[in-house]
């Protein structure tokens, strides 16, 4: 048995332990005021403790020696291969040196390979790893399987572009045609437009004369009427006039008669009344009448009846 498959004591048995896991995990606190089961719960922590510091101590000298012996054989191993190093560098820079040639002609002969597929149009059909485990027989027989078909993709391109040159062709006449149809559409549409402008401007300038004719007519119909409005209402006013002048002096007859008939009935009422004593007062009466500017005919009346009076006469 070797010191690696050797057993490691620790001088400290498993039994021990499960012992101590069966007692010490049943171990419970009910606060601090529980100082009996406190103080037990302390011990035991102690007890477990002084176990884990044993091995501790024990681990650190296993250690060391074991560490002492990884060194001894690290130098060993060195020194060994000290020894080799260089026989071993020798042989693999000797198979180095035929890998790296085959390599190099590998990736000749797969340029060359590529190289070719690539000028018949079918690099991406291929995969590099695919070309390169192709032996020669198999690489040839691809290789003209494929020039053939690169040949007869050329000439299916070449038609495809003949045809397709033909139909550019069709489209660029086509083209053309209807720029050309454009260009004669808005040509017609430019001198219809205008002769658009041109009749509207006819049409603007004579509605413009006809507005003005209109407004130069409904100017003078409005002024003729404002004339006729006027000379009426002028002749309203003058007939107006001219009743309240007639009003006026049917209603100073009627007060004139009226009067006069007053003035008669008093006469005559005076008359009867009336003795040679009173006509100093009629005489006063009728300058006062006058003063006052009554009605001249009362005023003379009244000066009658006194005459009348004073010459005698029989008043009734």
């Amino acid at each position: 048995m070797n010191q690696a498959q050797a057993p490691i004591a620790y001088n400290v048995a498993d039994a021990t332990i499960r012992s101590l896991s069966e007692q010490f995990l049943l171990l419970h606190t009910n606060g601090p005021e529980d100082r009996s089961a406190l103080a037990l719960v302390r011990e035991s922590r102690l007890q477990v403790k002084a176990l884990r510091v044993t091995i501790e101590k024990r681990r650190k000298e296993l250690k060391v020696e074991a560490l002492e012996y990884c060194r001894r054989v690290d130098e060993e191993a060195k020194r060994l291969f000290g020894m080799l190093e260089p026989i071993e560098s020798h042989l693999i820079a000797e198979e180095q040196k035929v890998a790296e040639e085959l390599a190099r002609r590998e990736k000749e002969l797969l340029d060359k390979r590529m190289a070719a597929l690539t000028e018949l149009g079918i690099f991406s059909m291929l995969s590099p790893e695919t070309v390169k485990n192709m032996s020669d027989a198999e690489f040839v027989a691809v290789l003209e399987r494929q020039t053939a078909l690169a040949e007869e993709r050329r000439l299916e391109a070449e038609l495809n572009a003949a045809k397709q040159e033909a139909d550019r062709q069709a489209r660029v006449e086509e083209q053309r045609k209807i720029e050309a149809e454009r260009a004669a559409f808005e040509a017609e549409r430019e001198a219809a437009k205008q002769e658009a402008d041109r009749l509207r401007a006819l049409v603007e300038a004579e509605v413009a004369k006809r507005r003005a004719e209109l407004a130069k007519e409904e100017e003078a119909l409005r002024a003729r009427v404002a004339a006729e409005q006027a000379a009426a209402a002028q002749a309203k006013a003058e007939r107006d006039a001219a009743e309240r002048e007639a009003a006026s002096i049917r209603e100073e007859e009627e007060r004139r008669k009226s009067a006069q008939a007053d003035t008669e009935a008093k006469a005559e009422a005076t008359k009867k009344a009336c003795t040679l004593a009173d006509v100093a007062f009629l005489r006063r009466l009728a300058l006062h009448m006058r003063k006052l500017q009554i009605d001249v005919l009362s005023a003379i009346e009244v000066d009658d009846l006194a005459s009348a009076i004073e010459a005698g006469e029989d008043l009734l």
